[in-house]
């Protein structure tokens, strides 16, 4: 019998907002890890822990308790239909494992991904959709599949278990190049059509909340990271792997080296953030990177980065939905609204397409706030 210690991760609605809620016995050192879970926030009400909404909180919670207690999460349901009394569950269907012949088609594919130098989490993705997908139909050979199968799996799985747009959209990517250079199967590439998506607006903190939040900070490494991700306009990853030669105090310049898309990308720096960094350099010795964590020369936690983020985020927003991505969408809206041209945007941000860029125009309240509304002329 497994003596392992449980953990139950139920949906939640808290002060309207929902939440993910962890149950589990008190023990000190289960505690000061939920504690470290980003976004977490105690509630004396429910007398648990609770945290956003979202998959990436799940992730979270199994990459901080893998082998040290049961996950149980059966009542975690991503619907939009939930109310405080009533939480609908969404029970995952469990697929089998590969056969023999779909494992080795996988194993070519990953290979053939990494000679292609892909980056490293988009292989993963694309051979976990690839590969979902084929053991979905555990009695079809590869090349057997049809564009009837890709709708069932659509339907069956995809939607039947509450996945995103954005999944579906994955696994098509991950289809495609497996069809064309690994097993060509009667599914043809151009069947493949993508699911329409959400257009959803980037979220943006108010400048002056970040001015509040980032001013206070009294943990000089911690203002310095944030300060940077939002001054630059930085993914986490890149903060993460920034290194100290990639900066040039005489050029001002710092440099995002192999960024998404295997791009570089040379970002100025203002007078005032080469002071921050200098002030932080003087006090903590960084080795290798410039943000390093408790190893020196190792990179910083990017589970604690968020976990920075949430907590300082709460010193000027108390119920909020923000993530510590947030801060580049804020950097790129802040821009826009200052004049700034959205090609310069664009280049600073490292967007491949203008069109990614142009969603920030639809935030920026710089020129619809110039329109005047009906009402202005009512004696009200």
């Amino acid at each position: 019998m497994n003596n392992r210690p449980e953990i139950v991760l139920k949906s939640v609605i808290h002060r309207e907002s929902e939440r993910i809620a962890a149950y589990a016995t008190y023990d000190p050192d289960q505690n000061e890890l939920l504690r470290t879970i980003p976004g977490a926030i105690w509630s004396k009400t429910m007398r648990c822990w609770h945290y956003p909404h979202t998959r990436e909180t799940l992730t979270n919670f199994f990459s901080t308790f893998k082998g040290k207690v049961w996950l149980n999460y059966k009542e975690v349901s991503f619907s939009s239909k939930m109310t405080d009394k009533q939480v609908k569950v969404v029970v995952r269907k469990q697929l089998p494992a590969l056969g023999e012949d779909k494992l080795e088609l996988m194993n070519s594919f990953r290979n053939w991904l990494l000679s292609m130098r892909y980056a490293a989490n988009t292989i993963n993705v694309y051979c976990d959709g690839v590969e979902r997908f084929l053991r979905f139909y555990p009695d079809k050979k590869a090349g057997e599949t049809n564009q009837q199968d890709l709708v069932r799996f659509n339907t069956e799985y995809v939607l039947a278990n509450g996945y995103s747009s954005s999944f579906q959209n994955q696994v098509i990517s991950g289809l495609r190049l497996f069809l064309n250079n690994i097993a060509p199967m009667e599914l043809c590439k151009e069947d493949l059509e993508r699911p329409r998506r959400l257009k959803k607006l980037p979220k943006v903190i108010a400048k002056e909340d970040l001015r509040v939040m980032l001013s206070g900070m009294t943990n000089l490494k911690h203002q310095t990271a944030l300060t940077l991700i939002y001054g630059c306009g930085l993914r986490r990853s890149e903060l993460i792997n920034l290194k100290i030669r990639d900066i040039d105090f005489q050029r001002k310049v710092l440099t995002v080296v192999n960024s998404k898309g295997n791009k570089d990308r040379q970002l100025p720096l203002s007078e005032k953030l080469l002071g921050l960094i200098n002030k932080y350099m003087a006090a903590f010795r960084p080795e290798n990177y410039l943000i390093e964590g408790q190893v020196p020369g190792k990179p910083y936690s990017a589970t604690s980065l968020e976990n920075i983020f949430h907590k300082a985020i709460l010193s000027v927003q108390k119920n909020h939905n923000f993530t510590l991505h947030c801060l580049r969408h804020s950097y790129a809206t802040h821009l826009l609204e200052s004049g700034v041209d959205l090609r310069y945007i664009q280049e600073l941000l490292g967007h491949k397409s203008s069109k990614t860029t142009e969603i920030y125009t639809h935030v920026s309240m710089r020129s619809l706030q110039n329109i005047k509304n009906p009402t202005d002329d009512f004696d009200l």
